[in-house]
């Protein structure tokens, strides 16, 4: 049971937050996002009476700090990286070290590396990683965000090796015994071989 004390600051914080949401209109609010879904989301919370941090706090479903640097590689525990594969973690410790480069502190990314072991992989924070990915010409989402370049020169024809495209021949001309080597034949084995990124 609740005293009258105790009754008091309840509903005096209560009638608090309805003064501020009677004096609040929707256009007095900032904008928090661009998304839409996001915006209702806190101009809802913030008319029911939440203040600007929590309701912003919710409404981006993300914690304060939650993207700073320390929050980044804290979540990817750079010590810990390799722990159940320490061979691969020495390996690609090695070849950075080769290429003169300290990791302490770093962690690495694969999706920046252009060979298992590349040592531009390493990094140290969100601002290294969108320098790289920015520098790859590449488009990454999540916490760190870069749009990928649409003036990247388009990718070279793959050549094919001659056994791969005859083999895949070899496999249609046993499937139907009606078919012959021919250069049509040969063009469209090849074409079926190319990896998909490589058509034009």
């Amino acid at each position: 049971m609740t005293s009258l004390k105790d009754s008091e600051i309840i509903y005096g914080t209560t009638s608090r937050k309805l003064r501020s949401v009677a004096e609040t209109s929707v256009k007095d609010l900032p904008i928090v996002s661009d998304d839409p879904r996001i915006q209702a989301e806190y101009v809802r919370m913030r008319m029911n009476g939440e203040s600007h941090m929590i309701a912003d706090m919710l409404a981006h479903q993300k914690a304060p700090r939650a993207d700073d640097d320390t929050t980044f590689l804290a979540a990817r525990r750079p010590r810990e990286q390799f722990a159940n594969s320490e061979h691969l973690g020495n390996f690609y410790a090695n070849e950075a070290k080769k290429a003169g480069m300290n990791i302490t502190g770093a962690i690495y990314e694969n999706g920046l590396a252009q060979y298992p072991g590349d040592p531009n992989a390493w990094v140290r924070d969100r601002g290294e990683i969108r320098q790289k990915v920015e520098a790859l010409g590449m488009g990454c989402e999540g916490a760190v965000n870069v749009k990928a370049r649409n003036d990247l020169p388009p990718i070279a024809d793959v050549d094919i090796a001659d056994e791969i495209v005859v083999e895949r021949a070899l496999q249609k001309m046993d499937a139907n015994p009606d078919l012959k080597m021919t250069p049509e034949l040969y063009h469209e084995c090849r074409d079926e071989v190319k990896p998909h990124w490589s058509k034009t």
